[in-house]
Parts: structure tokens; C-alpha cells; sequence
């Protein structure tokens, strides 16, 4: 279950755990209160930690804790407190992402203006770095690009996505991907409660992904990972060599230092971690 640190009291936690949900991913975010204001946030450093305790108290053992680092004005000394009072939380994992800006958003729009002063490439690599050197030295094992889990806490979720398996989403906007279809659901809470009063599916987008896509997908995905892609349940799966089938974009990666290769693994290099959207792009 993912949820806002603001949304959360003792009652929906504990109506949660009865319900059955075992892993909660609270969307932090920031612990800096400027910082929060300055993205639109509702919740405060103080909701992040008392939701955190309400969840522990309320049995959840199992937790993740979002971040975003490059937030407007944001520094390296800032982000480093933010890591810390992240890591003195002890979640079982953590969700360390760089700021994107996504075109339609008011902070597309306040980039476009030059009212946002957004970190430069260099600080924003600078930051990643810190992040995971910090996040590893706690016992967070950085196990894809931005996914950092104690022992044995990994997400399943995340893993089963980068690793060509399906899953189900339940919920207004949830994504579902089952018998080789991706479909979505209505983003209206009204309009998903109307459908299911109705005994429809709220389903308002489908899309059929034929093979060549779900392969194409499967390495950009699975590249995303440290562990990296295996070859040989990919060509029994869908018929086709990856290595004839990717020779092209494998040698250049490879030849830039992005990928390395052992057998029939495939497994990005710290150089290829950190351009992962560009490694991911050469196989889709």
C-alpha cells in the first residue's frame, strides 16, 4: 500500500493491517519543511515520523520511505540531513530518485519561466553518489538504480516489473499488467467507485504488448538492475536470441563501458548505472 505521510492516523493503520496489507510505502519525499512547501507537499517532517511510528505500532515490519533528491535550491549539505533523518528511521527500504520534470506539471512550467533553481548535472550526479555510499554504509544495499533495501527487504513488486513478470494494481491510477496486456485504471476516485458499484472493471486504458516489445522491455528493465538481465530465460521465453537479436546496442554498450557481460548475463557497470535511461533507450 502505497500512502501520504498526511493522510495516515492510527485508525486507517490499523484498519490496514487487518485487512490483510503487510509492506506500506510512505511517499517522505523530504524531512526539510522548506523543501516540501517548495514541491506542493501536504505533509511536514514531523507527519513522515509519526507516521512512521503509527505504522511500526500498528505492525507493519515492513516499510519504505520515498525520497527525492535535486528538489529546487536543494544542496549536498541539505540532502545529507535528509538521509540521515531517513536512515534514523530504519525503514527496510528506501526509494532514492532523482527530480524529473514532467512536461504539463506547474514545475515544468515554473522551469520553463526560470522561476526554479533546479541542480546543475554534475551536483545532481554528486548527490546520487552521496546518496548510495550514505544509504550502503547503513545496511541499505543498493540492488537497482534507485532501490536501496536491507537483507531480504527488496520489492517484490520492483523486482517482478524489472524482470518481465506480471502483477496486478488495485486502486484509482493503478497500473496492471496480466496475459501479456498492460491496462489502467480510472484516476477519479467517483469514477473507480462508480464502476465497481456498477459490477464493471474501472479499466479506462488497455494496451496488447506483442513479443518483441515485452523483449525489448525486458532488457531495458532488467538493466536497471545491479544484478543484471539473464539471457537464456529470455530466448526459451520468447524464441529469440537477445544477443542476435540486441547485437547492435549490446556492443556499443559495451564499448562505452555501460554494460558488462558474463555468459549469458547481462549487467550494467557503474558507469552504466548511471546512465541507465540512456542504456534502457538503446534496447527500446
Amino acid at each position: 500500500m502505497e500512502a501520504n505521510p498526511a493522510s495516515l492516523d492510527e485508525q486507517l493503520l490499523e484498519a490496514l493491517r487487518l485487512a490483510g496489507y503487510n509492506r506500506l510505502s510512505l511517499g517522505a519525499q523530504s524531512f526539510d519543511d522548506a523543501e516540501l512547501r517548495s514541491i506542493g507537499s501536504p505533509h511536514t517532517a514531523s507527519d513522515i515520523e509519526n507516521a512512521v511510528r503509527g505504522a511500526r505500532h500498528a505492525g507493519f515490519m515492513n516499510l519504505n520511505l520515498d525520497l527525492i533528491y535535486g528538489l529546487p535550491e536543494q544542496s549536498l549539505e541539505r540532502l545529507r540531513a535528509n538521509l540521515r533523518s531517513a536512515i534514523e528511521l530504519e525503514p527496510n527500504h528506501i526509494s532514492f530518485y532523482g527530480l524529473t520534470i514532467e512536461e504539463g506539471t506547474r514545475f515544468a512550467r515554473d522551469a520553463e519561466a526560470g522561476e526554479l533553481i533546479l541542480s546543475c548535472h554534475d551536483l545532481m550526479a554528486e548527490m546520487g553518489e552521496m546518496g548510495t555510499v550514505m544509504l550502503e554504509a547503513a545496511g541499505h544495499l543498493q540492488y537497482e538504480v534507485s532501490n536501496f533495501a536491507q537483507p531480504g527487504s527488496a520489492c517484490r513488486h520492483n523486482l517482478g516489473y524489472w524482470t518481465d513478470r506480471e502483477w496486478l494494481g488495485l486502486g484509482p491510477s493503478a497500473h496492471s499488467y496480466l496475459d501479456g496486456e498492460r491496462f489502467s485504471n480510472a484516476e477519479s476516485l467517483e469514477a473507480y467507485h462508480e464502476s465497481l458499484l456498477l459490477g464493471q472493471a474501472p479499466v479506462t486504458e488497455r494496451e496488447e504488448a506483442d513479443g518483441d516489445l515485452r523483449l525489448r522491455e525486458a532488457l531495458a528493465f532488467g538493466l536497471r538492475l545491479v544484478r543484471g538481465v539473464e539471457l537464456t530465460p529470455l530466448e526459451r521465453r520468447y524464441g529469440i536470441s537477445p544477443f542476435q537479436r540486441f547485437r547492435v546496442p549490446i556492443e556499443h554498450a559495451k564499448k562505452v563501458g555501460w554494460l558488462a557481460i558474463d555468459g549469458a548475463v547481462l549487467s550494467p557497470t557503474a558507469t552504466g548505472m548511471a546512465f541507465a535511461d540512456d542504456l534502457a533507450a538503446s534496447f527500446l
